[in-house]
């Protein structure tokens, strides 16, 4: 049994559905997620391109299609990251999973472009960590 999950962009403008089964939820530490995403790797929530639906601010979403065939959609307002379309995955989309409301139960079960992976990710647990934000 699926758990139907909802997401929306930074401003709230695009909002999605997701109403069926996750295949797979993956970290790809490629440099270009670190560059488009801003961040050390990107986790993708993999779903059938049928259970993604955009319920609100499609016109707001804008796509960056890469040399590749690969296409990125983002709210035009906020730039938050939505989905990624790749040619080589056909009926699959990768949905941001930031982006997801309900993405707690959630777990990465891999990771890939391993090779290129920032040597301190694996160290993440080692730092100092704290509840909530730091106090001095």
């Amino acid at each position: 049994m699926s758990t139907p999950r909802s997401g929306f962009c930074g401003c709230g403008t695009v909002r999605f559905e997701l109403d069926g089964d996750v295949k797979n939820v993956v970290n790809c530490h490629c440099s270009r997620c670190r560059k488009f995403n801003g961040a050390a790797f990107s986790t993708y929530v993999v779903v059938h391109k049928d259970i993604l639906r955009i319920t609100a601010g499609e016109e707001a979403l804008s796509k960056y299609t890469l040399e590749s065939g690969a296409a990125r959609h983002y709210c035009r307002h906020c730039g938050t990251p939505i989905y990624n379309i790749n040619p080589v995955y056909g009926d699959y989309r990768m949905v941001h999973l930031g982006a997801i409301d309900q993405s707690a139960d959630l777990d990465a079960r891999m990771n890939i472009f391993c090779s290129t992976r920032l040597g301190w990710v694996a160290k993440v647990d080692d730092l100092p960590s704290f509840q909530e934000k730091f106090q001095r």
